[in-house]
């Protein structure tokens, strides 16, 4: 009776006994392999050792591997602190979410990963918790901190309540951005009437502002034009 070869083993002929093993870092699909083709790189998060046939190995819970055709265990490294995986093998480790962190290294659950706490966020590799910058607050444990709004500023660390970004004054704006430590100055040519201004407007034709920090635009005199939008004379 002839046996098919195992797994991680080739035969071209039909005589089963003579079955090559592929090299490190290879195997096949299947038992039964006709070809030196069939012997293939092992996936990511695997590895073959030594060449003796058979299946690669897993990696195991806690490990990644980003390479095809790895040939030793050393190839498979701990996720980094920040990091977890729950898969057997993988080829990268996935981080905590946003809000949480994990301080050891080779982490199997995503339940490893513990809540930062109010008036803080992860740090940028998740390993730890830092206080929500300037800009930004955070009314929950385990959340990601929260950026101001358009129109808002603030000049706290850790804050912890929405109230703590307060509206720019007149004459400034946050230049249509978030999450800043302060607004900026309305540039001549546009003015912020009011406070909350999140991009200042430019002074519509026939009117003009000489100044920064503008909360109005002045009409041109008697006998001049402005003939376009954002000008700081009349002509």
């Amino acid at each position: 009776t002839c046996i098919s070869c195992p797994v991680g083993k080739w035969s071209s002929t039909s005589d089963g006994t003579q079955c090559v093993n592929c090299v490190a870092g290879k195997t096949t699909s299947s038992a039964g392999s006709t070809a030196l083709t069939s012997c293939a790189d092992c996936s990511t998060g695997r590895y073959n050792q030594d060449g003796a046939g058979g299946a690669c190995t897993d990696c195991g819970v806690g490990k990644s591997n980003p390479s095809t055709g790895s040939t030793s265990i050393s190839d498979c490294t701990d996720c980094v602190k920040g990091k977890y995986t729950e898969a057997a093998f993988t080829a990268t480790c996935t981080t905590c979410d946003a809000g949480k962190y994990l301080n050891a290294a080779g982490s199997s659950s995503s339940s490893d990963c513990l809540d930062c706490g109010i008036g803080e966020g992860n740090t940028a590799d998740s390993s730890g918790c830092e206080s929500c910058p300037q800009g930004s607050y955070n009314p929950s444990a385990g959340a990601a901190c929260i950026l101001c709004g358009q129109g808002k500023y603030s000049e706290a660390i850790g804050a912890t309540l929405a109230q703590t970004c307060e509206p720019c004054v007149a004459g400034k704006s946050t230049e249509g951005n978030e999450g800043l430590a302060s607004c900026a100055s309305c540039a001549a040519g546009t003015s912020a009437p009011s406070t909350g201004y999140s991009t200042c407007a430019q002074c519509v034709p026939g009117t003009y502002s000489a100044s920064t920090e503008s909360t109005s635009c002045s009409p041109c005199d008697a006998g001049e034009y402005a003939g376009a939008s954002g000008l700081i004379a009349c002509v």
